[in-house]
Parts: C-alpha cells; sequence; structure tokens
C-alpha cells in the first residue's frame, strides 16, 4: 500500500473513532438529561405519591404491573369530594359518585348518591346522611377509616361491591383544574345563584368560609373555566338542586379527563410533577401505584361518548322521597322503605343485568322490557315502572299507546324460555294476555301494552 492510501486510510480512520466518540457523548449527555429528569419525577413524585396512597409507597412500584381488582369483569370506584381540613364541616362528602368500568366491553358508567340520602353508617350503629360516612370513618380510624367506612356503605346500598376510593378536597380540586389550564363544558342552563357562599383562598392557600354571600352567574353555552369558577360550577346549588350539582360534577369529571388526554399530560414531566404535587396535598385513595397506573391507562382508552350517567333523585319517576328526620333535618328516603329498587337500577345501569333466561342468580327477574300505556289514564305506565324494576327488570322506556284498548297484552320475545318473568308481570298486571313473538328479540324481551283492564291496583 502507497503512503498516501496509508495517510488516508489513517485519516477515515481517525474521523471514525470521532465520530463514535461524538456519538458516545451524545447518548451519554441524552442518557443523563433522561436520569436527570426521572430524577425529578421520581422524587417529586415520590413525596406526593405517598401522601396520596394509603399503603407504603416505594419508587420500584413505578415499574411494577397488576390487575386492577374486579368482580365480573368490572372495576368500582367510589370518588368522593370534600371541603378539606380547613372547611368547616371539611370531612363531609358533597360528592358521592360511583364509577364502574367494565373491562370486556371497555365501557364505563358512573352514578351519584345524594349527599341527604338517609343510610346505616357501614361499621357502625349509626344512621345518618351519605356524605358522614367519610367523616365518621375519619373520626373512629382506630377501628376503621373513610375510605372504608364510605366504600362498605355505597356497597351496602347499591349492592355492588366497591373496590377502591378517591378523596379530593375543594383546594386539590381547583388547583388540578387551573393546573390542566381550565376545563372546557357546555352549561346547559344559566346558572344565578345570589345565594352562594363568600368563601375565599388565603395567601397561603388554605380555604377560608364567610357567612357573606358571593353572587355566582354563569351563562348558558359552551364556556372555558378557570379553577376557581369550575368550583363553584359544581358547588352551586341554592337556585337548583343537589341532583343538578351531581349531574355538572359528572360533567367536569369528563372535562377533566378529556383536558388531560389533549395536553399528552403523560409526556410532560413538568405536567406530571404539577399535577402529582396538587394531588399529593389534596387526595387520598387505597389504590397502590401500580392500581392507578393501569386506572389512567384505562381512562386514556375510554370511549367518554359512550358513558351511561346517571343521578338518583327524586321526582315523580324516581326512586326517592324528600322528608324530616326525628332531629328535624332533611333526608332523602328510598320510595319503597328499602334499597331494593336503588340496587335493580344500579346493576341496569351497570350492565349487569343481561343474564339467559330472565332469572338471576339471585332469583330476582331480569329482563329488558317496554311499557305502553293503553289505557286512556295518564300516569299508570310510570306508576308500574318502579314496580317492573323492583322485581329486576329493566324498564327500556314508557310509551302511550296509539290507541286505548279494553285488554292488556304482554308480548313475549324470549321463544318462551322465560316463564318465571312472565309470571311476575302476570302479578303485577293479572288479566294480561301473553302472545308468543319471534320478531325485536335483539331489542326486547317483553312488551307490555296497558289495556282498560289494568287500573294499577
Amino acid at each position: 500500500m502507497s503512503f498516501i492510501h496509508k495517510k488516508i486510510n489513517s485519516v477515515e480512520g481517525e474521523k471514525k473513532r470521532k465520530t463514535k466518540k461524538i456519538v458516545a457523548l451524545s447518548l451519554l449527555i441524552l442518557l443523563g438529561i433522561i436520569a436527570a429528569i426521572v430524577g425529578w419525577v421520581g422524587y417529586s413524585a415520590s413525596n406526593a405519591l405517598d401522601k396520596i396512597t394509603d399503603g407504603d409507597f416505594s419508587l420500584k412500584q413505578f415499574f411494577q404491573s397488576t390487575t386492577l381488582k374486579n368482580e365480573d369483569g368490572r372495576t368500582n370506584i367510589l370518588l368522593l369530594g370534600n371541603g378539606g381540613s380547613n372547611h368547616p364541616g371539611g370531612q363531609l362528602t358533597d360528592t358521592n359518585l360511583l364509577l364502574s368500568y367494565d373491562h370486556n366491553k371497555k365501557q364505563a358508567a358512573m352514578i351519584s348518591f345524594p349527599r341527604d340520602l338517609q343510610v346505616k353508617i357501614a361499621n357502625s350503629n349509626e344512621t345518618n346522611k351519605l356524605n358522614y360516612a367519610y367523616a365518621y370513618g375519619e373520626k373512629n380510624s382506630k377501628t376503621t377509616s373513610g375510605g372504608e367506612a364510605a366504600k362498605k356503605t355505597v356497597s351496602n346500598i347499591s349492592g355492588v361491591e366497591v373496590h377502591y376510593y378517591a378523596i379530593v378536597d375543594f383546594i386539590g380540586f381547583r388547583e388540578l383544574v387551573d393546573t390542566l389550564g381550565g376545563v372546557t363544558v357546555n352549561v346547559e342552563k344559566a346558572i344565578n345563584d345570589p345565594y352562594y357562599p363568600k368563601d375565599f383562598f388565603d395567601a397561603q392557600g388554605n380555604y377560608r368560609k364567610t357567612n357573606d354571600y358571593s353572587p355566582f352567574y354563569l351563562k348558558a353555552g359552551v364556556q372555558k373555566l378557570d379553577g376557581a369558577t369550575a368550583l363553584k360550577y359544581a358547588r352551586s346549588r341554592e337556585t337548583t338542586s343537589d341532583f343538578d350539582r351531581a349531574a355538572r360534577q359528572q360533567k367536569l369529571i369528563m372535562a377533566m379527563r378529556d383536558k388531560a388526554l389533549s395536553l399528552g399530560i403523560l409526556s410532560n414531566p413538568k405536567k406530571v410533577v404539577d399535577i402529582i404535587e396538587v394531588l399529593g396535598n389534596h387526595l387520598r385513595t387505597d389504590m397502590s401505584v401500580t392500581e392507578l397506573k393501569e386506572f389512567i391507562t384505562l381512562a386514556k382508552d375510554l370511549d367518554m361518548g359512550n358513558i351511561r350517567r346517571e343521578v338518583i333523585s327524586t321526582g315523580e319517576n324516581s326512586l326517592l322521597v324528600s322528608t324530616k328526620n326525628s332531629s328535624g333535618q332533611y333526608v332523602l328516603l328510598p320510595k319503597d322503605g328499602t334499597f331494593a329498587q336503588i340496587k335493580v337500577l344500579v346493576r341496569e345501569i351497570f350492565g349487569n343485568a343481561e343474564n339467559e333466561g330472565g332469572v338471576s342468580v339471585s332469583g330476582v327477574i331480569e329482563g329488558k322490557i317496554e311499557v305502553h300505556n293503553g289505557t286512556g289514564t295518564a300516569g299508570l305506565a310510570r306508576l308500574l315502572a318502579p314496580k317492573l324494576r323492583e322485581k329486576g327488570f329493566t324498564v327500556t322506556s314508557l310509551k302511550t299507546a296509539t290507541a286505548a284498548r279494553d285488554d292488556s297484552i304482554l308480548y313475549d320475545y324470549t321463544s318462551g324460555n322465560s316463564e318465571a318473568a312472565v309470571a311476575m308481570i302476570k302479578s303485577l298486571v293479572p288479566e294480561v294476555t301473553v302472545i308468543k313473538r319471534i320478531d325485536n328479540a335483539e331489542t326486547l324481551d317483553f312488551k307490555l301494552i296497558l289495556g282498560k283492564n289494568y287500573t294499577g291496583d
């Protein structure tokens, strides 16, 4: 090889070595930056997560995997909201929302229970409003906890196991919305609340209560809300109702989830730290870190347009009535005197009432039924619907028949395989004529047309 060729090869070799050094150095710098970010996020997150979770926390849990607790493929999480330690009655929960996720169908449903619902507090001999369940557990922490008492109480009245709970206070909610840069909601009707309390946050971020008012007005339409306004939107009830407020809280939860996804928070370390630090001071849950990760993953892929929402309330076709207890307090009670109808509704909303043959394992009748009022007397179908739900039926719709008729007819689309269900309907509508049909099998189990021979007795 000539001297010139040797020189060229030497120069090219030196270039390759320098290139490798540059690449290696770049990789080291990149790894150093990543390590610094992970360390930054990890340190801040570990301190916050140690506050959030009821159990012991270690950073290695970030790298573990798990499966959420579930019952027949469904995970139920109780979401609670309270005023917090600096708020009078701060342990009482204004928000009592049961979120259920079906792993098989990849669908979710939400049911809000009113705070004034009178219940037996789990792990106690006390009967009180539902909003006291968490407070009772915190007060008697030697024998239970706020989360456990609230979970068990809601489980008792809903008929489903509650696997987890999470509770956030007013400050955490406000700061979380602000950290997200605000949320957008469609305000269906204007809010004009002249009696909204004049509460405020002091310089240290503590929530302060006053006896004065700060009128709150929010016009109808699509609105972008900052943290303070979102909190007012979630709390206002003086000129609407607790039930309206519960529906607004459900909308806010969905809006916050959508905003978090749109920001790509999981790819933004600064946002991750900000949110974890906010939650670390104002959120408690009995989920482990790995369970939180799994829940976030599920929430990220959830089709929110297919989510079913329900607020258990009072009214002509609802399940609750308002009254006063022995102490003169306003309370809500189940119309039927028990929680049987509420449990049936929960199964219906959560999609657990789809059982072959029309009878559940507990012996309660199940099946989809549509009721038409052909009696000529308004309201009889609405009066019958709660009785059907109490027996376990899913009442898909109530309609007025195209024409009044003398006799009542039950169309059975189950091919005669639901004798127990038919017998239950006949016990409620004694003079009904049963006709077996094969059409509509995919959408209904029964169609009931009430005639004039049905009086509602």
